[in-house]
């Protein structure tokens, strides 16, 4: 369970007023190019990395991924990173005396922020960032769920990214780790509306959550004690060993390697070189694996 320790802050609401800190200090953005006029409510739209460090972070997601970079300035409070000229990310820089630790934080669209953190808080989670309007993003907040999850809620001013299917180097899927993944699974559907169905998945309960028929994300409970209750974004990928060895390679950590037992050997987990963790999946995956 050793290679598990680092994760064992994952989900952690350390750090997150560093988004608040950005919001404060720069435009944050939009997360599309052009607006939409379109929500889809239980959709994530968006991921925030907040780190100490955004210059390692740039290089390495660069020579990983093949993200680019909006803002050359290593200093900068905020940085869109793209991926084929779209935008893919944030990376909010923590700053020296700043505590908290490097994490990825999944932004979850919803039609009422301020709704939605009173029914977090009528239900036993805490708000670490209270709504507020940022300017050319949305109305956000950031909670913690719960079961102690960290998750960025927004009602977005121009609208959420439209349905399309994810290139490499893009998101793909975003997956709680619960303590009790059914309790979970009553919890963000009572949140956002979601319809749930639960599925078989080696040998274990997985929740698969959909909105308007669409689906968006997934619960598990998760099996390791020393990690916290997390949202875990996964990235589409065309070579899932060929990513974990340039990560490798790169300085990132490889916290849970592929395996065939392990939905055929077709995804990983990784800690970039300032800790952040994220899973990265080959897609379409084999048939026959299992999660």
């Amino acid at each position: 369970m050793t290679r598990f320790r680092s994760l064992r802050s994952v989900g952690a609401a350390l750090g997150i007023l560093a988004l608040t800190a950005c919001a404060q200090q720069a435009r944050l953005g939009p997360v599309v190019d052009a607006p939409t006029g379109a929500h889809h409510v239980g959709k994530f739209v968006w991921h925030d990395l907040v780190t100490h460090d955004p210059a390692a972070a740039r290089t390495f997601y660069a020579g990983v991924l093949g993200w680019t970079f909006d803002e050359a300035d290593p200093g900068a409070a905020y940085t869109v990173a793209r991926r084929g000229g779209r935008p893919v990310a944030g990376i909010a820089r923590l700053g020296a005396g700043q505590a908290g630790r490097d994490q990825w934080l999944s932004v979850l669209s919803v039609a009422d922020v301020d709704a939605a953190v009173a029914t977090n808080e009528a239900n036993g989670g805490q708000t670490s960032v209270e709504p507020v309007d940022v300017p050319g993003r949305g109305r956000l907040a950031v909670v913690a769920d719960p079961q102690g999850a960290a998750v960025v809620l927004l009602r977005t001013f121009g609208g959420d990214p439209a349905d399309v299917e994810a290139n490499d180097g893009e998101w793909l899927w975003t997956e709680l780790w619960a303590k009790d993944a059914a309790a979970a699974v009553d919890f963000y559907t009572g949140l956002v509306g979601y319809e749930h169905e639960t599925m078989e998945s080696g040998g274990h309960d997985y929740g698969l959550l959909r909105a308007a028929g669409a689906p968006r994300a997934g619960v598990l409970t998760n099996r390791y004690p020393k990690v916290r209750p997390n949202w875990l974004p996964y990235v589409r990928v065309a070579d899932t060993t060929a990513i974990v060895e340039k990560a490798r390679s790169l300085g990132g950590t490889v916290l849970l390697p592929p395996s065939p037992e392990l939905r055929g050997g077709t995804v990983a987990m990784l800690a970039d070189p300032t800790g952040a963790v994220f899973a990265v999946q080959k897609w379409p995956a084999r048939q026959g694996g299992s999660k």
